[in-house]
């Protein structure tokens, strides 16, 4: 009887064994294929954990395959189990359904392109923050302006996740997207996380995968699951029907990233491109909106270098009006076209024309009622504000401290404010607006000559210098910055370093008059007064007005005496 007890017991032992065995394994794809998708909204550690839990499950089949022992092995698969109930529970409780913002919480979307540099980043990683950037303003979310986190994000070179917390932090807002989308064969693959500046945590969102020959595809994706996670509301659905699919050509998608990429840089030969680039785009598609938005920008930023170039100006200035026309006639619930149709309007007027003043005016608080984190159209009101009824300024420091608020980083306007704390006796704050101004864009050679110069008010030759020399060897052929340095120089007694300065200044703009009095008054106290007069002699040749002319002849006439003293 022991026998057939043996013969019939072994099999139903084994085969008992053996399922329990493929049990397990079921258990650890399972495990794999819940944790794989669960990680997606959870922290990195899950990675380790559903590794860990793999590895235990295997070791439980090695186990208890190698001893044969069904009670062992029932007691480890239960303690198992009790772990990854654990596991659930915690990882639920840190998951992330929903956040909730503050009223006046700030988002930033970085640009997808962490560690990037090949040309696809612009096509794929910055074209996507910047779609979803445009997209998120049509809810009732503060978003920074796509350019403004595209231009910091490149001029500060992040690389890294350190980089872009950095960043964040100098933006000042509560939120912030960033992550990578790459190629991945035929398609694209992005990653990314939430950051909560405030809570220092950060959330990984699942990942997306779309064909590349629809990138916008990817876009939307990446924001139902942002309008999810802050359960936001919608403001503006006209511009949002637009921004999620802003244009169906492929071609001219590629030209719009690769125009802003260019604009980004900033540089003349850039801007000229970039102006082209977007032509280009708005030829492939002319519903193509934004694009025309993007070329007006840049006409308007090449416009004000070609000031003293009458015909170049006003050819720029044509070809911006009908763009900006267009755009605002095209998607007037769009805030970027309201914007730039009140710039042009401003560039037009000359600032004289108090009835283009005020068809500006009208745009750009058509822009802040559609986006109100408009940094940009706030900027543009209180340069309205200050034009139109310059003798009382009104609305102008709030409007510029709004411009501050949506983006700590334009430094435009912490130097406006700068200079209208300056006029107001305010130097400290002043001096304030000007540093931090500099901390955004060490760079920033207007911002170098600002402070340089309120240095020179206030009579610390010394400092002006420092700061000036510092504008200098960013950019030597900024007439401005030689001018000042040149200022600084002569009030130190180094009279033959400012002569040069003032000699450098007039290279690059020979028709300016306060450089040919300045350079006069150099040569004057080396006593140089032959080529003192020729410079005088120069200069008169520019004069406008009679009694400024008669000035000028009083002048040479006197340092024509000292000449013949001399002699």
């Amino acid at each position: 009887m022991d026998v057939v007890a043996k013969v019939v017991s072994y099999p139903v032992y084994y085969g008992v064994e053996t399922a329990f065995a493929v049990l397990l394994a079921l258990v650890v794809g399972g495990l794999i294929y819940f944790f794989f998708k669960f990680n997606r909204d959870v922290f990195r550690t899950t990675d380790i954990i559903w590794v860990g839990d793999a590895a235990a499950v295997l070791f439980i089949i090695i186990f208890s395959a190698s001893l044969r022992n069904f009670t062992a092995s029932a007691v480890l698969v239960v303690l198992l189990l009790a772990a990854v109930v654990l596991q659930v529970a915690y990882l639920s409780r840190r998951g992330t359904s929903v956040i909730a913002l503050r009223k006046d919480a700030k988002v930033a979307v970085m640009p997808f392109a962490l560690g990037g540099t090949v040309e696809e980043d612009w096509r794929d990683g910055y074209g996507l923050g910047d779609v979803i950037s445009r997209c998120l303003s049509a809810y009732e979310v503060g978003v920074m302006d796509p350019v403004r986190a595209a231009t910091g994000y490149v001029r500060r070179g992040v690389t890294s996740e350190a980089d872009v917390l950095e960043w964040g932090e100098a933006l000042e807002v509560d939120y912030l997207f960033a992550g990578r989308a790459r190629r991945v064969g035929k398609n694209i693959q992005v990653r990314y996380k939430v950051v909560g500046m405030f809570e220092r945590r950060d959330w990984r969102r699942p990942r997306v995968l779309v064909p590349a020959e629809r990138p916008l595809e990817a876009a939307r994706t990446v924001l139902a699951d942002v309008v999810k996670l802050y359960n936001l509301r919608i403001k503006n659905e006209t511009a949002l029907a637009y921004y999620m699919e802003p244009t169906s050509s492929a071609a001219a998608w590629d030209h719009y990233c690769e125009g802003r990429r260019l604009q980004i840089s900033g540089e003349r030969e850039d801007l000229e491109r970039a102006g082209e680039t977007f032509r280009r785009a708005s030829a492939e598609d002319e519903d193509f909106t934004l694009a025309a938005v993007g070329a007006v920008e840049v006409m308007l930023q090449l416009a004000r270098r070609q000031v003293h170039d009458e015909e170049k100006f006003l050819s720029l200035l044509e070809g911006a009006y009908r763009l900006a026309l267009r755009a605002v006639r095209q998607r007037p619930s769009l805030y970027e076209g309201q914007n730039v149709m009140g710039e042009v309007f401003v560039f037009l007027s000359g600032g004289r024309d108090a009835d283009l003043f005020r068809r500006a005016q009208t745009r750009f608080l058509e822009a802040v009622r559609l986006n109100p984190n408009s940094a940009r159209s706030w900027y543009n009101l209180a340069l309205i504000s200050k034009y139109s009824v310059p003798e009382e300024d009104v609305g102008y420091a709030d409007f510029l401290g709004k411009a501050i608020s949506a983006d700590p980083s334009y430094v435009i306007a912490r130097l406006a404010l700068g200079r209208h704390l300056v006029e107001k006796s305010d130097f400290e704050g002043a001096r304030r607006q000007y540093r931090l101004a500099l901390t955004y864009n060490p760079r920033n050679t207007s911002a170098l000559n600002e402070l340089g110069y309120f240095y020179l008010r206030r009579d610390d030759a010394e400092h002006a210098a420092e700061i000036l020399e510092r504008s200098k060897d960013v950019d030597d052929s900024n007439p401005t910055t030689r001018y000042y340095l040149g200022i600084a120089n002569l009030r130190k007694g180094d009279v033959a370093r400012a002569e040069d300065e003032f000699w450098a200044a007039l290279a690059f703009r020979p028709r300016e008059l306060r450089y040919f009095r300045a350079l006069a008054q150099a040569l004057e106290a080396r006593e140089k007064y032959a080529e003192a007069m020729s410079v005088w002699e120069e200069a008169l040749k520019h004069v406008a007005g009679e009694a400024e002319a008669r000035k000028f002849r009083a002048h040479i006439k006197r340092l024509a005496e000292k000449v013949k003293e001399h002699a």
